[in-house]
């Protein structure tokens, strides 16, 4: 049986994932091996994530899983990093899979290509501003986002719901106190409720580590 052509797609942003839709549409699994690396196991656009980081978008409704994607669409997906290429023996180097507490669980491995397509796509430019890199919180990915990113739009529609049950507190609930103080605190009530409220899920989402 003849070898089939193996064309390897590293990177799944907009570009990686449609152009491996169309390849494994068109040509199918017969022939062709389409394969697409990728460090993420799914797929957000990544014009949306500063939805998903206000809270209007929930990300698990809205994302696309590459292994069923590809399973659907004629390609295979290999979840892991491009770690390099090997040009003289026409292979990808991928880079170790390390679990959540950064001990590996598959070493470095290598995957042939007669094709090779790098769409790693581009990072957000800081422009060497110094302190930017090590404490803006840059919304490249999916991997780490502020604390409301990850509560997704039930979450987010719950704290909503406790500050404004704070401010209505402070607003309505103070009657012998003067108008203008409780006006003050209302408007102080969101930012400050906010806050503590955005404190308090990045500890239990260990964010500030």
């Amino acid at each position: 049986m003849a070898r089939k052509i193996q064309i390897v797609i590293a990177g799944g942003g907009a570009a990686g994932l449609e152009l491996a839709t169309r390849l494994g549409a068109h040509f199918g699994r017969r022939h062709f091996d389409i394969i697409l690396v990728e460090k993420n196991r799914t797929h957000i656009w990544k014009p949306l994530l500063h939805e998903v980081a206000t809270g209007s978008l929930d990300a698990n409704l809205d994302e696309v899983g590459y292994r069923s994607h590809g399973f659907a669409w004629g390609y295979r997906f290999f979840y892991g990093a491009l770690d390099g290429i090997d040009r003289d023996n026409r292979e990808v180097l991928i880079a170790p899979i390390l679990d959540e507490d950064g001990r590996e669980i598959m070493g470095r491995h290598r995957i042939r290509y007669d094709y090779l397509v790098v769409a790693v796509g581009s990072v957000t430019n800081d422009f060497g501003t110094p302190g930017a890199a090590e404490h803006c919180n840059i919304h490249n990915s999916q991997s780490r986002h502020c604390p409301w990113c990850s509560i997704g739009t039930a979450g987010s529609v719950g704290i909503y719901a406790a500050i404004l049950a704070v401010q209505a507190l402070v607003a309505f609930g103070w009657r012998g106190i003067a108008l203008w103080p409780r006006a003050i605190f209302t408007l102080l009530a969101f930012p400050l409720s906010g806050a503590i409220l955005a404190l308090f899920t990045g500890a239990a989402k260990d964010y500030w580590r």
